[in-house]
């Protein structure tokens, strides 16, 4: 029997209500509706925690936070000791790849964005965490020209959220204009080729920036919205950009997709902001010879 090949995507501040399969009227989300179609979707499916950093490393080694120590955002770092589905897969004669948001450590051992981080004492990027390949940012990003902001040499202005791409551990500077979505599937598209063509089995993470702020999109994504504000208009253009535009790669590769949200803020009829473990969409199509 072939070993499946995995692609587990996970969305940044994505709401159980703002997909179209869950109800949604106004934002348009056709690609990730057809995943849900095609698959099989688990609807009391939780985040591993109430913030990002500890559910992403939850979802890498089945673990509660507080065992590995990443109990908030920008705390902490995914200790090297851990077992991660990247590693054990990797034992299974897997390739691996991680493209998108990291939030588990830094990725430079002298710089981050963040205030009051020490870059070398939680230094733990995904080459050194049993990744084969990887384009990732330490934190946010925004979701169209995420580079904007981003000095020579990796480091930020006067913009927080500035946060540098760095590519198998090499800063770049390469092919990051225009949607953030589009920019890590690029890579993605090519690891999966890549293994493909060599016959490997592979696990990937994908993990979009979108919508996560600071949140921007191109004329064309908003004038899909133009009725409302330049706020909405932009939510979650990735949904029908390049990011999630080819559903069908994931079925010629023989994958089995796990696309899942982080924690995120729900709406209410109060027009408030709820924090609670929301649940998350989980679509697999089940393998089979073509």
């Amino acid at each position: 029997m072939r070993s499946p090949n995995i692609i587990l995507m996970m969305c940044d501040d994505l709401g159980y209500g703002d997909v179209g399969f869950n109800g949604n009227e106004i934002i348009k989300t056709p690609n990730l509706d057809k995943l849900a179609s095609r698959g099989i979707r688990f609807t009391r499916f939780y985040a591993g925690g109430p913030v990002c950093s500890p559910t992403r490393g939850t979802c890498l080694t089945g673990r509660h936070y507080f065992r590995y120590g990443v109990t908030h955002a920008n705390r902490g770092h995914l200790p090297a000791q851990e077992i991660t589905l990247a590693r054990m897969l990797k034992s299974f004669g897997y390739a691996t790849g991680h493209f998108g948001k990291w939030h588990l450590g830094t990725l430079d051992p002298n710089y981050s964005g963040k205030p009051n981080r020490n870059p070398a004492r939680n230094y733990a990027p995904p080459w050194e965490r049993d990744y084969d390949a990887s384009f990732a940012t330490e934190y946010a990003v925004p979701t169209w020209d995420p580079a904007v902001g981003v000095q020579s040499g990796g480091r930020r202005s006067d913009r927080p959220w500035a946060s540098p791409y760095y590519e198998n551990g090499e800063l770049t500077t390469e092919n990051l204009k225009g949607c953030d979505s589009r920019v890590l599937m690029d890579r993605a598209i090519a690891f999966i080729e890549q293994t493909l063509e060599k016959g490997e089995p592979f696990f990937t993470t994908i993990w979009f920036h979108a919508p996560h702020t600071p949140v921007f999109a191109g004329p064309e994504y908003r004038k899909m919205y133009a009725e409302y504000t330049e706020a909405v208009s932009a939510c979650l253009h990735f949904c029908t950009g390049q990011g999630m535009q080819t559903p069908d790669v994931w079925w010629k590769c023989r994958a089995a997709p796990w696309t899942t949200s982080r924690q995120s803020p729900k709406p209410c009829n109060l027009k408030c902001l709820i924090i609670a473990p929301l649940t998350v969409s989980v679509c697999y199509r089940p393998l089979k010879e073509t």
